[in-house]
């Protein structure tokens, strides 16, 4: 019943609340964690998925709403899709970039 009243009171080190569904990305780069070199290398390929269908670059999706569920569901499709159509290539770039989006 508390749900994500309970999660916007609660901060962490750098003043910022747990993410909710679309303020993920905004939360989770503006830790500063996310500033390294090392971070953008590894999230490259997602923010070029995102740019790609969405139209977000890294600086939009610091800033506005983004429904992860949204993109997840995407990823799913597409990769499954991907499968069928015997494109293992594609698919496993698909599999990669949510496996990305996971682990973050």
């Amino acid at each position: 019943m508390l749900g994500a009243g309970l999660n916007r009171a609660i901060r962490d080190r750098d003043g910022l609340s747990p993410p909710l569904l679309d303020s993920f990305f905004q939360v989770a780069l503006n830790k500063k964690e996310y500033h390294a070199d090392q971070h953008n290398k590894f999230l490259q390929p997602l923010y070029d998925y995102i740019q790609k269908y969405w139209g977000k670059d890294k600086h939009s999706l610091a800033s506005i709403p983004f429904d992860i569920e949204e993109c997840f569901t995407l990823l799913e499709l597409q990769s499954l899709h991907e499968q069928r159509e015997e494109n293992i290539q594609r698919a496993n770039e698909l599999v990669k970039i949510q496996s990305t989006l996971t682990s973050l």
